[in-house]
């Protein structure tokens, strides 16, 4: 009885994949790419920029704040369901760091996904580009839908 459960089971369930973090390959992606030029005070010790979104219905606001001493990088994606706030400090402004964050789950009817959100400092990895005096921070967004193409976002926050 419990062996025709389990097969009857395994029949009605899918098997699907988010895409392979040691096989993520952004050019196999819908990743766009953004310098955006923060706001600063008179002596660039502070800088933010903010903007509204909407999708799907629903607004969303992101924010970042850079303050210069100490070294603060404050990252708000928020909708008010599933908010994300991140807060780097460090005294080393120098020091390189990456950090990461992830959100799995369902979205609609057996829908899998997977939501990842990346703060770092190191810019080896991009170009960066004429327009943006002092990179601050490179923040990626991107949605993984099961088995769909990847879409989402890498934004490169600069102090002017």
């Amino acid at each position: 009885m419990l062996k025709n459960l389990f097969l009857i089971s395994m029949l009605l369930c899918t098997v699907e994949s988010n895409w392979d973090g040691d096989n993520s390959d952004p050019s196999a992606t819908y990743l766009g790419f953004y310098a955006i030029n923060m706001t600063c005070n008179d002596d660039a010790t502070i800088c933010q920029h903010c903007v509204h979104v909407h999708l799907d219905g629903r607004l969303f606001t992101f924010t970042t704040i850079y303050t210069a001493d100490p070294y603060m990088f404050q990252y708000y994606f928020e909708n008010g369901i599933k908010d994300w706030n991140f807060s780097l400090a460090q005294e080393d402004p120098d020091q390189m760091y990456r950090w990461c964050e992830c959100a799995d789950g369902m979205h609609g009817f057996d829908v899998a996904r997977r939501v990842a959100v990346c703060v770092e400092n190191t810019f080896s990895d991009i170009s960066v580009p004429d327009n943006c005096p002092k990179p601050v921070a490179l923040v990626t967004c991107d949605y993984h839908p099961s088995d769909g193409q990847v879409r989402g976002q890498q934004m490169l926050f600069c102090q002017s």
